[in-house]
């Protein structure tokens, strides 16, 4: 069954025993994110977390398909997504020599980026293509997840309408840019997939709770990191006003996910061997 906004009061997360999570760094990084919050309700189900740093929705569409090839989900296993922003642009690099897995590129935001050379920014990214292309791979994925063999939900990061400010700069009170492409696609976004979370749970904008110095390559001023990541008592909070049963286990996980993350005075903490979170992602093992 597909969980949508008008379903999704009879969602019952204890008959999973794996739940599939895919996303980019809202899924997976340094403290619990909402896959972590959603799998914490379950005693002893097996989470594989898709989720990586950077990732569009070329990375997370190849995984989805990749995970239902591989895993093969039945009605005991849910498969969640958070689709990222649209200005971003993933590329399979082949095999890393070094880990022998298939290395990808996932530099995040296209125009702040700095893997791809800017001379192939402005001359092949659109940011109108780039929203058009990634409301089709929504659509393609979202057929893809409808299925009777197994269970699935859909969340937004970032809605078409707040896509131009967020990614590129453009007026955060506009709501012309990618009107069409809004209506165009009106159905997927606003019956398929649950509300986005800028809008349903952060009021428009990215609030910074936490920084930490980020050392001297950071980038940053004085390297101290404003992290603009949503912390885990937002994501629960998102989660409830989508209506998802979110109890006691996710309560305490997200307390205690906050309360870690306010120790951090350096990134370096974060890659501690006993720091309970990465943005490493699931081990490909047998993936394309």
């Amino acid at each position: 069954m597909k969980y949508t906004p008008h379903n999704i009061h009879t969602l019952d997360l204890h008959k999973y025993e794996r739940i599939f999570t895919f996303g980019c760094s809202f899924t997976r990084y340094y403290w619990a994110t909402w896959a972590d919050l959603i799998a914490s309700e379950i005693p002893h189900v097996e989470h594989i977390n898709y989720g990586r740093c950077g990732a569009g929705q070329q990375f997370i569409q190849a995984m989805i398909s990749q995970a239902i090839v591989k895993h093969k989900p039945t009605s005991k296993d849910l498969l969640a997504v958070m689709y990222t922003t649209h200005y971003r642009e993933d590329r399979h690099m082949g095999t890393n020599e070094h880990t022998l897995e298939p290395e990808w590129k996932t530099p995040g935001n296209i125009y702040s980026q700095g893997d791809y050379p800017m001379e192939f920014v402005e001359q092949f990214c659109v940011p109108r293509g780039m929203t058009i292309r990634d409301c089709a791979i929504m659509h393609s994925c979202d057929a893809l997840l409808t299925s009777e063999q197994f269970d699935s939900i859909q969340f937004q990061g970032v809605g078409v309408p707040k896509q131009e400010w967020y990614g590129h700069g453009g007026d955060c009170h506009d709501t012309t840019v990618n009107a069409d492409i809004n209506e165009y696609y009106t159905d997927l976004l606003n019956n398929q997939l649950m509300p986005d979370l800028l809008n349903t749970q952060m009021g428009g904008e990215w609030p910074v709770y936490y920084t930490y110095n980020g050392g001297p390559n950071c980038g940053y001023e004085n390297d101290m990191v404003p992290d603009y990541h949503p912390h885990s008592i937002s994501y629960r909070e998102y989660l409830l006003k989508c209506g998802l049963p979110m109890g006691e286990r996710s309560e305490r996980l997200a307390n205690q996910s906050h309360a870690l993350m306010q120790g951090i005075t350096h990134r370096d903490q974060l890659d501690a061997q006993d720091w309970p979170w990465n943005d490493i992602g699931y081990s490909f093992g047998g993936h394309l």
